[in-house]
């Protein structure tokens, strides 16, 4: 119950950007209205319920995500950094088919991860040497989606510690998880949009 309402007034404190209104810079407006809230094409929503039949909305959401930030990033190699990797695999693949996927379990294999344009992890157990690896090679093409942000305080503060880092650029608390852009160029900020 007490998870509900916070999740309810979370929702309604990140209303006003949650369309892209009130937001000034051109390329996080784009971004967010076609990757955060963008709609889903009717032929990837079916293929993600036949391969999830079990799946909750929240992960649908996620995986919809997942899709559409593949096709704006289009083909090039993601390095998944959590369990459960072939749910994430089919996520990307639906949205960029051209896409690599490898598999980087807690960042045992950090030269994957540096390689990689896109890294998704979580801020459990070895966070920070997979953020070092990646951050270090980074290019303003490169982006990091980081799951389950404002899971505990901990994780919060990780996220946090993430986004002042001088080597991120512009970032998107999604509440559920949190995009991070590695081009310098544009103006840092840190935008709280509804997922």
């Amino acid at each position: 119950m007490g998870s509900r309402v916070k999740r309810a007034l979370v929702r309604l404190l990140r209303i006003p950007r949650s369309r892209g209104f009130g937001v000034q810079s051109p390329f996080a407006y784009r971004f967010i209205r076609e990757v955060v809230r963008g709609g889903v094409p009717e032929e990837d929503r079916l293929r993600s319920c036949q391969l999830y039949p079990q799946g909750d909305k929240k992960w649908l959401r996620k995986a919809a995500l997942y899709g559409r930030l593949a096709r704006c990033q289009g083909p090039c190699q993601w390095g998944i950094c959590l369990f459960q990797v072939e749910n994430y695999e089919s996520a990307v693949l639906m949205g960029c088919p051209e896409a690599t996927v490898v598999d980087c379990i807690h960042g045992y294999e950090l030269d994957r991860v540096a390689r990689s344009k896109v890294v998704v992890m979580d801020l459990e157990q070895n966070w920070w040497r997979i953020y070092e690896a990646f951050a270090d090679h980074a290019d303003e093409a490169s982006v990091l989606v980081v799951e389950d942000i404002h899971y505990s305080r901990k994780t919060l503060r990780a996220w946090r510690k993430i986004v002042a880092d001088g080597r991120s650029g512009v970032s998107f608390d999604l509440y559920e998880c949190g995009i991070v852009f590695f081009d310098r160029k544009k103006y840092k900020r840190n935008y709280r949009v509804n997922f």
